[in-house]
């Protein structure tokens, strides 16, 4: 008899009558599982998870005192922190914030992540924002890390598009840490970042009327 070929993500699409209300809980979820999405409008650059990670990291660097991209940074495949590793931290302290439980839990795990975070606020005094994301790649592999997943080569694709607009940035004479973020948290609500598209390795999202 004939051999039916394994099933592959781009032999999937999903139909939806408004893929713009909806869409992105779908590719969330479906991200969640390790499978990569593509959509006829395009994904946002800085909803793709690479890059929501890469952020995470950049506003704990200003401040680590935020535990929602504190606790994102940590169970990111980057630093691979479990749910039980992040419950075990919040048991030592239910308070105060996340980091002060990170501070204060002694496990190896969340030493080396303290020491890693250190040095880049560090560096994040001393060097240029554009230096800084050199920094976190090296210390963190994160770029590596991405280019390993599936759909690898897209997520680096990404990176290096967050990269240059960082370089664009500075060039325009703005230089500062805290400034960049808001300057994304404003290109994010346009949403005019298109991150890069492959429709190998990915199931389609696409509306009906397509």
């Amino acid at each position: 008899g004939s051999q039916l070929k394994p099933v592959e993500p781009e032999d999937i699409v999903i139909l939806l009558r408004s893929p713009g209300s909806v869409g992105g809980h779908f590719q969330k979820a479906l991200e969640s599982h390790g499978i990569r999405c593509s959509s006829g409008g395009g994904t946002d650059l800085l909803d793709t998870e690479e890059i929501g990670t890469l952020r995470s990291l950049l506003q704990i660097i200003v401040n680590p005192r935020q535990d929602i991209p504190l606790i994102s940074t940590l169970a990111s495949p980057v630093f691979g922190f479990t749910a039980d590793d992040l419950a075990q931290i919040r048991s030592i302290n239910k308070t105060g914030s996340f980091y002060d439980a990170l501070l204060e839990s002694g496990i190896p795990k969340a030493a080396a992540f303290l020491d890693v975070l250190m040095m880049l606020r560090r560096d994040a005094r001393r060097y240029t924002m554009t230096r800084l994301l050199e920094s976190c790649f090296t210390l963190t592999r994160l770029d590596s890390i991405y280019g390993a997943m599936p759909a690898g080569a897209v997520r680096q694709t990404n990176l290096r598009t967050f990269f240059q607009l960082a370089v664009d940035y500075e060039q325009g004479g703005l230089k500062d840490l805290t400034q960049f973020l808001q300057h994304l948290d404003t290109l994010q609500g346009k949403g005019v970042l298109s991150a890069g598209t492959s429709t190998a390795g990915c199931v389609t999202i696409m509306s009906i009327h397509k």
